[in-house]
């Protein structure tokens, strides 16, 4: 072995005692934990490898300071065999002034330009969010973990392109024409298959000519602003997904929506409440007033504006589910359960999509559903179907939604549901309003003054708000009932 060779080379050469020596010192230790790992673990290999380890770092401190991070699992994983987990330690070596992070390949990473939250230990008694990969202090429940592992494996394999193959070979076959000739052979081929396949194919098409737009248009002068590549590369795509599937009255540009105003007026804040704005909303074609979708664009950059958002596409669902619950109080809470708000965000060049959706009578949860980069230049072209992939399901779980809002409103009107079982005894009775009659002010306006929250008596509370809207329209809302 090297270590007996630098031995015999020391006896036989004393002049070079001080570099033999000096070698023999750096490698030992690691010649111990290499003998520790062929022998298998012993009581007290944590505590050698641990010293071993800390041996290894001083040898290395005279190149340069070298702090190894453990952690609970690393001492016991240096004596498992090469074929077992590796460490999840991770290097940081300081040479001069600068560092320098070294991770092992395991280590969890998370995803660029993805919906992203902070503060997921702070709502988590309100909300379960699972919107990346990253495994969060704020435990989830197993059936949103569930949902997320499904949505992901799905994704992966791209399983709603999939149940298409005559569009799918269709994209495969265009992604591989030269970009001079791509409109013209997107428009001359002569295809069969089903509804629902020459339907993609025809999404496909308009997309996709609008991609070599997009490829051979001048590029804008930098800087580029927030909106410029929504505008260019998003709206066209939703723009056509409608024209297709014909699902969705759209609106773009900081629109306001209907609950957000009817939460306005009938939850307590402190202050005034905050009015929100979304780059876009789709409302439902089948009756005009339920918002389906909200829209976020959060820039080219991934920062905090990124968490901001996300937090706003759940605020915003949240009201849209309330706001039905509302409308709708004596259908079942049982079919609240299924119902969903989807939410689209827009980070650098990738949009992922979102589900917002009620989890128990306590609960909210918010799970990603599919997430793609959409294409920008004509070598990025393959990305299209994850882009696909992420319309079709949207368009999927859209017509589920329009399906069982039918059946909302049928149990609503239909009064066969019992009362215990209804949104309105489940859910909405904890949230009521108990108000006080109106009184005069000075102005000559009449002004309510919430007295009860869900049996939480706001009297002496520091913020009491005063809400200048007609007694009427407040206790027909549902929210409210009077004092």
């Amino acid at each position: 072995m090297m270590e007996d060779d630098l031995v015999e080379l020391i006896a036989m050469r004393p002049k070079q005692n001080a570099s033999a020596k000096k070698m023999l010192s750096t490698i030992t230790p690691w010649i111990l934990i290499a003998r520790r790992e062929s022998q298998g673990p012993t009581s007290d290999s944590s505590d050698h490898s641990a010293v071993n380890i800390n041996k290894v770092a001083q040898n290395w401190t005279s190149n340069g300071d070298v702090n190894i991070f453990q952690t609970a699992d690393t001492a016991e994983s240096l004596n498992k065999r090469s074929n077992e987990e590796p460490s999840s330690s991770s290097i940081t070596v300081k040479k001069a002034r600068k560092s320098y992070h070294l991770f092992p390949p395991a280590t969890p990473s998370v995803a660029l330009n993805c919906p992203r939250l902070k503060e997921k230990d702070a709502l988590k008694l309100l909300i379960e969010i699972k919107v990346d990969g990253v495994l969060s202090s704020a435990d989830v429940s197993d059936e949103v973990q569930k949902e997320y592992n499904n949505n992901m494996d799905d994704e992966g394999v791209n399983v709603c392109l999939a149940s298409a193959p005559v569009a799918l070979n269709f994209l495969q076959a265009a992604m591989e024409q030269e970009l001079s000739s791509l409109p013209r052979w997107l428009w001359t081929q002569c295809l069969q298959g089903t509804k629902e396949e020459l339907t993609i194919i025809h999404l496909m098409q308009l997309t996709l000519t609008d991609f070599y737009a997009n490829c051979t248009r001048p590029e804008p002068v930098p800087p580029v602003n927030e909106r410029t590549p929504f505008v260019e590369h998003v709206i066209p795509v939703i723009k056509y997904f409608n024209s297709v599937y014909e699902k969705l009255h759209i609106q773009w540009g900081e629109k306001g929506f209907d609950a957000n105003r009817f939460i306005g007026i009938c939850l307590p804040t402190e202050g005034e409440f905050p009015r929100k704005l979304m780059d876009g909303i789709g409302i439902s074609t089948t009756d005009k007033k339920t918002e389906r979708l909200v829209i976020e664009s959060s820039g080219e950059i991934d920062d905090d504006h990124t968490a901001e958002d996300t937090l706003k596409i759940i605020e915003c669902s949240i009201q849209c589910l309330q706001f039905d619950m509302t409308n709708h109080k004596k259908a079942s809470f049982a079919t609240f359960l299924r119902r969903k708000v989807l939410g689209l965000q827009y980070v650098g060049n990738r949009l992922s999509l979102v589900s917002t959706g009620i989890l128990d009578a306590n609960r909210w949860s918010c799970v990603l559903v599919r997430s793609a980069v959409i294409p920008r230049t004509w070598r990025e072209r393959w990305n299209w179907q994850k882009v696909f992939e992420l319309l079709i399901k949207m368009n999927s779980m859209i017509q589920e939604q329009d399906s069982l809002c039918d059946e909302i409103i049928e149990e609503n009107a239909s009064g066969k549901i019992p009362k215990e079982c209804t949104a309105d005894h489940r859910v909405l009775r904890s949230t009521k309003l108990s108000v006080r009659p109106p009184c005069k002010h000075d102005d000559g306006s009449e002004r309510i003054r919430i007295r009860e929250v869900g049996g939480h008596n706001l009297e002496t509370a520091k913020h009491i708000p005063e809400l200048p809207q007609s007694r009427e329209r407040l206790l027909s809302s549902g929210f409210w009932q009077t004092a």
